[in-house]
């Protein structure tokens, strides 16, 4: 049998399992658009920040990459290679052309 789903009010809540027991996490409010719980089995607190769920970890006081977080820095770090490998043959291509041009200004006597 499948359990029911509880409708929460809150734009963040969680529960922690203690002696058989669920009893709510409690969760404060950061600034004006950030709520944060901490979980002591994940040892990390669980944000809701601008509408997104994120982790951070307090010990470096730095958010955990999410999966999609992950995917969203995969794609901005390929963007980036991609820029530099055509920056790079621009780059190359000017050269030559460069080197074209004095080359026929040394043919013409110059």
């Amino acid at each position: 049998m499948c359990e029911q789903r509880r409708n929460l009010s809150a734009e963040l809540a969680g529960d922690s399992l203690r002696d058989g027991e669920y009893l709510p996490i409690p969760i404060e409010r950061v600034g004006a658009r950030e709520l944060r719980g901490y979980s002591r089995i994940l040892q990390l607190y669980v944000c809701w920040e601008d509408g997104n769920l994120r982790f951070c970890d307090p010990e470096e006081d730095a958010y955990l990459l999410t999966y999609r977080g992950r995917l969203i820095a995969e794609a901005e770090r390929d963007e980036e290679r991609e820029r530099r490998v055509t920056a790079e043959a621009e780059r190359r291509a000017a050269q030559a052309r460069i080197c074209h041009l004095e080359e026929r200004i040394w043919q013409l006597g110059g």
